[in-house]
């Protein structure tokens, strides 16, 4: 064969720097492509408006990543929440906030984008309320999302559970 016909090959760099070469460059561009996606993603949420509204706690769920071997697990928290006008919202939020709702709480959602701002509990429809006879007090009536409003109008006793 004469050089013409080796063309790359014969240029004196050997095929395994060409190789690495391809490879360096592929994480480097899936690398900035991350970064991009990043920033532009936060740029998003800074220009949205921040939304406040009542909503509900939907569904609650875990994502678990690694764990194997000699490495550590790392769990991402997610609620979804629905808003009073029936659009669902999933967020990503920490697991102190996760473990304080459960599915049913009431409150007011803030999001800005798809930032997770916060979400503060209404007390008074979440909590459940035991009510007591005054002759057979072992055998208490639960009645879920009840308010103490509600209890005083019937004049009952009661306690929260």
């Amino acid at each position: 064969m004469n050089e013409i016909e080796l063309g790359f090959f014969n240029s004196g760099i050997e095929p395994f720097f060409v190789v690495f070469f391809i490879i360096f460059a592929l994480v480097i561009g899936f690398f900035l492509f991350m970064v991009v996606g990043s920033i532009s993603q936060y740029s998003f949420n800074n220009k949205q408006p921040q939304v406040t509204t009542q909503a509900r706690v939907l569904s609650k769920r875990t994502k678990v990543s690694g764990g194997s071997g000699d490495s550590s697990a790392s769990t991402w928290y997610y609620i979804t929440f629905e808003t009073v006008n029936g659009d669902r919202k999933e967020f990503q939020v920490k697991g102190q906030e996760y473990g304080m709702l459960v599915d049913g709480d009431r409150g007011t959602l803030s999001y800005q984008g798809t930032r997770y701002r916060g979400f503060n509990r209404d007390v008074s429809s979440s909590f459940l309320l035991v009510f007591i006879h005054r002759d057979y007090p072992e055998a208490g009536m639960q009645v879920p999302g009840g308010t103490v409003e509600e209890v005083n109008r019937l004049k009952l006793p009661y306690y929260v559970n």
